[in-house]
Protein backbone atom coordinates (compact mmCIF):
# COMPACT_ATOMS: atom_id res chain seq x y z
CA UNK A 1 0.00 0.00 0.00
CA UNK A 2 1.12 3.49 -0.77
CA UNK A 3 2.04 5.83 1.94
CA UNK A 4 -0.39 8.32 0.11
CA UNK A 5 -3.36 5.86 0.06
CA UNK A 6 -3.11 6.03 4.00
CA UNK A 7 -5.85 7.90 5.31
CA UNK A 8 -8.64 6.70 2.79
CA UNK A 9 -8.60 3.27 4.86
CA UNK A 10 -10.13 2.08 7.84
CA UNK A 11 -6.82 2.73 9.68
CA UNK A 12 -6.09 5.86 8.85
CA UNK A 13 -9.40 7.34 9.88
CA UNK A 14 -9.76 5.43 13.42
CA UNK A 15 -6.13 6.91 13.67
CA UNK A 16 -7.83 10.56 13.25
CA UNK A 17 -10.45 9.97 14.90
CA UNK A 18 -8.21 8.69 17.70
CA UNK A 19 -6.77 12.69 17.15
CA UNK A 20 -10.34 13.64 17.57
CA UNK A 21 -10.73 12.48 20.85
CA UNK A 22 -7.17 13.68 21.93
CA UNK A 23 -8.66 17.14 21.11
CA UNK A 24 -11.39 17.10 23.07
CA UNK A 25 -9.97 15.56 26.03
CA UNK A 26 -7.07 18.03 26.06
CA UNK A 27 -9.79 20.86 25.84
CA UNK A 28 -11.79 19.75 29.03
CA UNK A 29 -8.51 19.42 30.84
CA UNK A 30 -7.13 22.82 29.95
CA UNK A 31 -9.44 24.92 32.66
CA UNK A 32 -7.90 22.73 35.25
CA UNK A 33 -4.58 24.40 35.05
CA UNK A 34 -4.71 28.14 36.56
CA UNK A 35 -2.47 29.91 38.54
CA UNK A 36 1.10 31.15 37.40
CA UNK A 37 3.56 31.91 33.79
CA UNK A 38 3.74 28.28 33.43
CA UNK A 39 -0.12 27.30 33.59
CA UNK A 40 -1.09 29.72 31.64
CA UNK A 41 1.07 28.31 28.79
CA UNK A 42 -0.27 24.84 29.21
CA UNK A 43 -3.76 26.21 29.26
CA UNK A 44 -3.30 27.76 25.93
CA UNK A 45 -0.99 24.96 24.65
CA UNK A 46 -3.63 22.61 25.33
CA UNK A 47 -6.71 25.01 23.64
CA UNK A 48 -4.47 25.11 20.43
CA UNK A 49 -3.97 21.32 20.63
CA UNK A 50 -7.53 20.96 20.73
CA UNK A 51 -8.79 22.96 18.58
CA UNK A 52 -6.16 21.12 15.83
CA UNK A 53 -7.45 17.46 16.70
CA UNK A 54 -11.01 18.11 16.49
CA UNK A 55 -10.07 20.09 13.75
CA UNK A 56 -7.93 17.94 12.03
CA UNK A 57 -10.64 14.98 12.54
CA UNK A 58 -13.70 17.02 10.88
CA UNK A 59 -12.11 18.32 7.72
CA UNK A 60 -10.40 14.28 7.38
CA UNK A 61 -13.93 13.86 7.50
CA UNK A 62 -15.06 15.57 4.51
CA UNK A 63 -11.45 15.42 2.37
CA UNK A 64 -9.54 12.35 3.36
CA UNK A 65 -6.46 12.85 1.92
CA UNK A 66 -6.46 16.64 2.81
CA UNK A 67 -3.42 15.73 4.94
CA UNK A 68 -1.03 15.25 2.15
CA UNK A 69 -1.44 18.86 0.70
CA UNK A 70 0.22 22.19 1.86
CA UNK A 71 -2.04 22.84 4.24
CA UNK A 72 -2.52 19.40 5.70
CA UNK A 73 1.32 18.72 5.87
CA UNK A 74 1.62 22.62 7.91
CA UNK A 75 -0.80 21.49 10.29
CA UNK A 76 0.58 18.36 11.04
CA UNK A 77 4.02 19.82 11.34
CA UNK A 78 2.53 22.73 13.59
CA UNK A 79 0.75 20.08 15.57
CA UNK A 80 3.94 18.25 16.58
CA UNK A 81 6.09 21.20 17.65
CA UNK A 82 2.86 21.99 19.55
CA UNK A 83 2.47 18.53 21.00
CA UNK A 84 6.43 18.54 21.94
CA UNK A 85 6.37 21.87 23.65
CA UNK A 86 3.46 21.02 25.70
CA UNK A 87 4.94 18.01 26.84
CA UNK A 88 7.92 19.33 27.49
CA UNK A 89 6.54 22.09 29.81
CA UNK A 90 4.12 19.08 31.28
CA UNK A 91 6.76 17.59 32.28
CA UNK A 92 8.24 20.52 34.01
CA UNK A 93 4.70 21.68 35.90
CA UNK A 94 4.44 18.28 37.75
CA UNK A 95 7.96 18.07 38.69
CA UNK A 96 7.98 21.38 40.20
CA UNK A 97 4.36 20.19 42.12
CA UNK A 98 5.97 16.49 42.82
CA UNK A 99 9.27 18.69 44.23
CA UNK A 100 6.35 20.93 46.46
CA UNK A 101 4.52 18.36 48.21
CA UNK A 102 7.77 16.44 49.27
Amino acid sequence: MRFDRWSSTAVGGIEMLGYGFQGLATLFVAPIFTGGKLARWIRWLLIVDGIMGVAGTVITGFALDWVFTIPGLLSYVSWNVEFALLTILLSVFFYRTKRQSV
